[in-house]
């Protein structure tokens, strides 16, 4: 168990390319009031595969996991536990796979894409748990040619969101339930399916 409260990141990882973080258990620790529980930047082909946290303390921290400038990676089997804010966060990621991943909680984002492009999220479930609607489930920006499938955001305010310059981002196979909007696009040039 430790206490990592108030600090930028909690856990921060920023270190060569092809590291596999598998089967671990990231339990016990406390984040709140701090950035992201768990960073981990510049690691190119990163495998991020049955990663548990349960009993880890979000309050008050900006998320759960977040990726920064990283190619190729693949997150897959996530369970963090209970998120205040956002879930899982993809800055300048490019190229990777994000499958088979439930968020718990996370009221301001399930997962956000931001800067990056060619990624594919499938088996998502960023649905929101609170009274009312709140957040966004999956939120592109500035980001072109992402791929969605099998997506569920029930509980939002946005489903699925896509805005800034962000085209061809293709959605298959999704289920928008209970949003005030399913899909909201300031961009006219992605394809819904």
């Amino acid at each position: 168990d430790n206490d990592l409260t108030d600090n930028v990141a909690g856990w921060a990882l920023a270190i060569g390319n092809d590291l596999t973080f598998q089967n671990s258990y990231v339990t016990g620790n406390d984040f709140t009031g701090s950035g992201f529980g768990l960073v981990l930047q510049g690691i190119d082909g990163i495998v991020v595969d049955n990663v548990l946290g349960q009993t880890n303390n979000f309050v008050g921290a900006l998320g759960g996991l977040a990726l920064s400038n990283i190619d190729g990676a693949t997150v897959s089997n996530l369970d963090l536990g209970r998120v205040e804010r956002t879930y899982l966060s993809l800055g300048g990621v490019t190229n990777s796979t994000i499958s088979d991943i439930s968020v718990n909680g996370a009221n301001s984002y399930g997962i956000s894409v931001s800067g990056g492009g060619g990624n594919e999220i499938s088996g998502v479930d960023v649905s929101w748990d609170g009274v009312s609607p709140s957040g966004e489930g999956v939120r592109i920006y500035a980001s072109p040619d992402n791929s969605t499938t099998n997506v569920t955001a029930g509980n939002r305010r946005y489903g699925i969101r896509v805005f800034g310059v962000s085209p061809n981002n293709t959605f298959q196979c999704g289920s928008f339930v209970d949003n005030y909007y399913g899909t909201g696009q300031s961009t006219l040039d992605g394809i819904l399916r």
